[in-house]
């Protein structure tokens, strides 16, 4: 710790291994002390941050909530938090709730599920609810969190692939897998975010940043490499996400025969393109 003094925010998410826009909301929602400032939009980062973001990460591996994590780390437990923590908050019936939650705000959507509706599913109490939940919308990205957090976890697997190539076939793999589930609540998400409350468009950006980061270090990974041309890492890491979403979804309505040779489909018009190669002397 002694050789970290002060970060750039780059630097803070490189040694956490914890995304930058992840960060920045941790940052609004009030886990995070101020960085220090040196102008407009300059800031660093110390080991503070550093040691608040591993107790962080290691609370929601952990399921709590923001809110549940902003309690423990105002009360200063950040050393043995768990001792402040009582059964009840560890208990099964929040987990009941939460995926009774999943599943209601699927069928029904965010804005027509009410909060009965989720205790009726989970056969819980309303005042149960209350203990763990301050809101619906708490619940809301409680259960979003929880949905792209199992799916951050599965995707550590492909990060030691050493072959950029590869390692990109690999994500648009794992994501078509992954797609009905990431897809309902990325529209859920979307469809709540059209309402003029900030914090579902920020909501939004967080979770797509987080998804498409790692595609755009990727591909200027490859770019560094030698394996892929010269071209805008972040506009291809959004192009390939978006070729992966709609084709995840053409390849469930049963398009393309067997999922193999649906992606070498796929991936020889990436990587090939569809151009037919001009003829010399024709524009």
């Amino acid at each position: 710790m002694d050789r970290i003094k002060y970060m750039r925010i780059s630097e803070l998410s490189a040694v956490s291994g914890i995304p930058t826009p992840t960060i920045h909301f941790y940052g609004k929602e009030g886990l995070l002390p101020e960085p220090v400032k040196t102008g407009k939009t300059m800031a660093y980062y110390t080991e503070e941050h550093l040691e608040r973001l591993q107790a962080i990460k290691k609370l929601r591996d952990e399921k709590h909530s923001i809110a549940m994590i902003k309690q423990i780390l105002d009360q200063k437990l950040t050393g043995d938090y768990t001792s402040g923590i009582s059964e009840k908050t560890r208990s099964s019936r929040r987990e009941d709730i939460i995926r009774s939650a999943i599943h209601v705000f699927r069928e029904k959507g965010f804005v027509e599920t009410s909060i009965t509706d989720i205790i009726h599913h989970a056969g819980a109490g309303r005042g149960t609810f209350y203990s763990y939940f301050n809101s619906k919308e708490e619940l809301f990205f409680e259960c979003a969190d929880r949905v792209f957090l199992e799916i951050d976890r599965d995707l550590q697997e492909i990060q030691d692939e050493p072959d950029i190539l590869h390692k990109l076939q690999l994500r648009a793999l794992y994501f078509n897998s992954i797609y009905t589930k990431a897809m309902n609540m990325i529209n859920l998400i979307r469809g709540a975010s059209v309402s003029n409350r900030d914090i579902f468009r920020e909501k939004l950006e967080q979770i797509m940043e987080n998804l498409i980061q790692p595609i755009s270090k990727d591909v200027e990974r490859g770019i560094a490499d030698g394996f892929l041309r010269s071209a805008d890492p972040t506009l291809v890491g959004w192009m390939l996400m978006g070729a992966s979403e709609y084709g995840a979804y053409l390849f469930q309505e049963g398009y393309g025969g067997s999922k193999e040779t649906f992606l070498q489909k796929a991936w020889d018009i990436i990587y090939n393109g569809c151009v037919v190669e001009a003829v010399s002397g024709e524009k």
